[in-house]
């Protein structure tokens, strides 16, 4: 068990550089999956549904629990 950082909420990513990484990180892989989504309903080229299906299911609990979880408790408050 961690011991909480004074005047930071008990949250596990305390470090603003390695919360915007993670951030970045989610919402590119989330952008290029989308656009992988977009790509195969637009095309009958290719059928990758099999693939994109499950991991936008994924992205799409990952995004905002990372959001709700880290940013929202370590956003300051006016």
């Amino acid at each position: 068990m961690t011991t909480p950082t004074p005047g930071v909420p008990n949250v596990v990513i305390t470090n603003p550089k390695a919360r915007k990484i993670a951030r970045t990180v989610l919402d590119v892989v989330t952008l290029v999956v989308a656009v992988v989504v977009s790509a195969d309903l637009a095309s009958d080229a290719f059928d990758a549904l099999a693939i994109t299906t499950p991991a936008l299911a994924v992205l799409g609990v990952l995004r905002p629990a990372f959001g709700l979880g880290v940013d929202n408790p370590n956003t300051p408050t006016a």
